[in-house]
């Protein structure tokens, strides 16, 4: 990605005629310069505008005005729109929105920036009340999401043809933009796994042996709730896998780590316990390997708050509630936005941050009932763990 200063010449995408309506041809009439951000809240909330009265959802931007740069525009847009201080993060580079068809040329310089203080209330001229403009936060695969359906449904509308194609044209660059943050999380958790490699080859116990806090409560729920079967997932090298075993519980394990499976298929050979605990090797991001409802429980300690993008959780959790029986339980921790370590380090977007050579996502609570929306929730609590200490949310969630 582009950094300040040098993003301007980085041409990420050209939108012409071509891509909307099948037909060649290129304006070259002097561009409007504009600019667009990603802009994200603490919690990693991506800002969303939404114009009601045409059913229309777009990313926070506008034009660059006589005199700015377009840092010191994409501010004072972000403010206009949203209402928030913000800081600039990145510029990814510049979007081209073409159409000869109907004679628009737009050059948009594009940024990642964060919010900084509280969220303020927008500063709308007159016509955007009068198209009933609002700011909304969400996540980021559900802005993508939104923004794709518009787009192929159409649910948006425009008396004017000409304004109707400039917001095709809007709609394409949105989606490139919050396309390129995905695929930047994505390389992100790539690399982590190199890491996760290291770590483990350099400790054979990173963690201890003991089971955490969270195994202990969760094996008592599982007992008393007739569980047999526990999927885990990133099961590290084995401390809770093991006290599962020991429970007498069924566990099969799921990491993308080989050096981590290895020291459970290790461990729990040693103790005897290699029949009560399967490994497999899988990148949690794709399909689970199992067929529907066959899992009694799914259990995870910490791996929520992995390089994970909200988007790439959803899906996680919505992969759990397929393997699990019905009534399965579905229960994970993760570290929160109250935690020392948050808003530390190196940000990389969307509430993660990069700290010691870990990429953390801490989760508030929003992102917490939004990932336990299809399940009936159980109990939500606070905990802390290990040095600092750690804090971190414990949710039980039943299907």
């Amino acid at each position: 990605m582009g950094k300040l200063g040098g993003c301007y010449m980085k041409l990420l995408k050209r939108f012409t005629d071509s891509d909307i309506f099948g037909i060649s041809g290129f304006c070259d009439r002097k561009p409007h310069q504009r600019v667009s951000a990603v802009l994200l809240d603490d919690d990693g909330l991506v800002a969303t505008i939404c114009v009601g009265i045409f059913n229309f959802y777009t990313l926070p931007g506008g034009g660059v005005e006589d005199g700015e740069t377009e840092e010191q525009a994409v501010l004072r847009e972000i403010l206009e729109e949203t209402g928030c201080h913000c800081e600039i993060i990145d510029c990814l580079g510049v979007v081209e929105e073409n159409s000869l068809l109907h004679d628009w040329y737009s050059v948009s310089t594009c940024f990642l920036a964060k919010v900084v203080g509280e969220k303020g209330e927008p500063s709308l001229e007159q016509y955007e009340i009068d198209s009933e403009t609002r700011v909304e936060w969400h996540g980021l695969g559900e802005v993508l999401n939104t923004i794709i359906n518009q787009r192929e449904n159409k649910t948006y509308s425009h008396k004017d043809e000409r304004n109707n194609t400039v917001l095709k044209l809007v709609m394409e660059r949105d989606i490139a933009l919050l396309n390129l943050i995905i695929e930047d999380e994505n390389k992100a958790l790539n690399e982590q796994k190199a890491h996760w490699e290291q770590v483990y080859a350099d400790n054979c116990n990173k963690f201890g042996t003991n089971p955490s806090w969270s195994a202990v409560k969760a094996a008592e729920f599982f007992k008393a709730n007739g569980v047999k079967s526990i999927l885990e997932l990133g099961g590290g090298q084995g401390r809770d896998a093991i006290f599962f075993a020991e429970q007498g519980f069924n566990v099969h394990v799921l990491d993308y780590s080989d050096k981590g499976l290895d020291a459970i298929q290790e461990r729990s050979q040693s103790l005897g316990l290699s029949h009560l605990i399967t490994t497999t090797k899988h990148d949690a991001r794709q399909k689970l390997p199992f067929n529907d409802s066959i899992f009694d429980a799914c259990y995870s300690h910490m791996f929520f708050c992995m390089a994970f993008t909200m988007n790439q959780l959803e899906n996680i959790n919505k992969e759990i509630l397929r393997v699990l029986k019905p009534q399965g339980i579905n229960i994970f921790t993760t570290r929160n936005t109250s935690d020392a370590h948050f808003g530390t380090g190196t940000y990389h977007r969307e509430g993660l941050y990069e700290v010691g050579g870990f990429i953390v996502h801490f989760l508030g609570t929003q992102q917490i009932n939004q990932l336990s929306k299809d399940f009936q929730a159980l109990e939500i609590i606070k905990f802390e763990e290990g040095e600092l200490p750690k804090k971190l949310f414990y949710v039980a969630l039943q299907k």
